[in-house]
């Protein structure tokens, strides 16, 4: 269910994100497909390869590779 809230919120598949209010392009920037959409539109327009958008991608995989290892690589879950 989150994935679809995320891809229509980060990518903007009603409207273009040049289009929305300052508080939905706010809301967007915080889910983590908007820079991943970043990241790949970027290049594809020709506005060439975007370093922060890389960085900030780089991070979340690193933290959310972080958080998997500490819950689920011994086994345990994050009831216990």
């Amino acid at each position: 269910m989150l994935f679809f809230v995320m891809m229509n919120t980060g990518w903007g598949r009603a409207r273009a994100g040049s289009e929305w209010e300052t508080v939905m392009r706010d809301v967007a920037r915080l889910l983590p497909i908007w820079y991943v959409i970043r990241l790949l539109q970027d290049p594809w327009l020709g506005f060439g390869w975007n370093v922060i958008t890389s960085l900030i991608v780089g991070g979340i995989t690193i933290v959310a590779t972080a958080i998997t290892v500490k819950f689920f690589l011994n086994g345990t879950d994050l009831i216990s």
